[in-house]
């Protein structure tokens, strides 16, 4: 996540990278960016975007398709990067998760 610590030009959007759990499809969203460093740490972590009912909708909305209608939950879509409008690429919250699962066998992931 950014360094609110360090001065950055103001980020007119962001694209998130969101991965349905289920079978590893990939698709990229655009957000708008209210937050001058990026995407909000606490917003994709505890906020709205932190639950499976917002981003099953985002990654419904990036194919082109209707709103999911999921219900709440935290492990259906994961997050795994943002690349923002001024090339840099961040670490989603669920992309270190997603590393240590890669290697896992599907009963043994968290």
């Amino acid at each position: 996540m950014p360094n609110e610590n360090v001065e950055v030009a103001p980020q007119k959007y962001y694209d998130v990278v969101i991965r349905r759990a289920l079978d590893g499809v990939e698709r990229t969203f655009r957000m708008p960016a209210p937050w001058p460093n990026g995407p909000d740490d606490f917003w994709w972590t505890e906020g709205n975007g932190a639950c499976d009912c917002n981003r099953g909708d985002f990654f419904e909305r990036a194919g082109g398709n209707e709103d999911a209608d999921e219900p709440c939950g935290d492990s259906r879509y994961l997050v795994m990067r943002f690349l923002l409008s001024d090339g840099r690429v961040l670490d989603g919250p669920d992309a270190e998760n997603a590393k240590e699962n890669a290697d896992r066998p599907p009963s043994e992931s968290r």
